[in-house]
């Protein structure tokens, strides 16, 4: 699966194997693919002449559907997007403003100004400000 190639690009890897697996079982959650998953997941014991008793994964009945239900509530809650969409705007602000010290402080000068603002708010009031200022 294609869980495998992510987690190992992104230097998520331990020497227990186990534990590898269900990291990988873990990833396909998140990253969207776990009702396919789960359409497709034997809950019971299969018996069959090629695996006797093989079902897929390696979490328990229990741990997949805690999983499915965390990565669904995180995804209403829309913190996978602010998660990134902030990723993205640190580092737009950073190749804006060189020194990630006056970043800091730029923001923080926002946050006393605009106590009400989430983070992603903050950040896209002075990125704007700064790129207006350019002009």
């Amino acid at each position: 699966m294609r869980s495998h190639y992510i987690l190992e690009n992104s230097g998520i890897r331990k020497s227990d194997y186990l534990l590898n697996e269900r990291y990988t079982d873990m990833c396909m959650f998140i990253c969207g693919f776990g009702q396919i998953f789960q359409a497709g997941y034997k809950r019971e014991m299969a018996q069959n002449e090629y695996r006797p008793g093989h079902r897929l994964g390696y979490l328990t009945d229990a741990e997949y559907i805690y999983a499915s239900h965390f990565v669904e509530q995180l995804r209403k809650s829309d913190e996978f997007s602010h998660m990134s969409e902030l990723e993205t705007l640190k580092k737009r602000m950073q190749e804006l403003v060189y020194d990630q010290d006056i970043c800091t402080r730029l923001i923080e000068a926002a946050r006393r100004r605009l106590p009400n603002k989430s983070e992603v708010e903050l950040y896209k009031n002075e990125i704007d400000r700064i790129e207006r200022d350019r002009r």
